[in-house]
């Protein structure tokens, strides 16, 4: 019995490692996540005209949730779903399309995004964006789009 007893505990931890080798457990990679704001500002009159703002990825950056927003007159919109395994830098385009509303002059200006992710000492990852205005090389301090409203000319009478 005293032999059964010692075989069993000189082979009961090999198998356990053997098991262990042979099924591993599911490592989870780390994933950062990453917020857009976008702020479209509507000025004059009538300034409750839609616009829609989209975003496109650029060299097979990973796609947010959606790929517009409706922005109603002034306001802040956020592109979320983000998500980001590896440490790199992800670039994206942000324009605003034009709408059919009656004398308002559209932002035709685009932003460049870059998401930069980094590798935290915990194994984690970190994100940092920054865009830059089509036309510009300095980093804007936001992404916002400025819209004009322009009264009709009174008729001559």
């Amino acid at each position: 019995m005293r032999y059964a007893i010692t075989a069993l505990r000189c082979w009961l931890p090999a198998a356990a490692l053997l098991l262990a080798l042979c099924c591993p457990l599911p490592v989870f990679a780390a994933r950062a996540g990453a917020v857009l704001p976008v702020t479209v500002y509507t000025e004059g009159m009538a300034a409750d005209a839609a616009c829609v703002v989209s975003i496109t990825p650029l060299d097979a950056a990973p796609a947010p949730a959606q790929a517009s927003l409706t922005i109603q007159g002034s306001g802040t919109a956020y592109f979320t779903g983000f998500a980001f395994d590896a440490p790199g830098d992800y670039r994206y385009t942000v324009t605003q399309a034009g709408s059919t509303a009656a004398h308002t002059v559209y932002d035709t200006h685009s932003y460049t995004v870059t998401v930069r992710v980094t590798g935290r000492p915990d194994g984690g990852l970190n994100t940092e964006l920054w865009a830059v205005r089509s036309g510009e090389t300095a980093k804007a301090d936001s992404v916002k789009f400025t819209n004009r409203y322009d009264s009709p000319a009174e008729e001559a009478k």
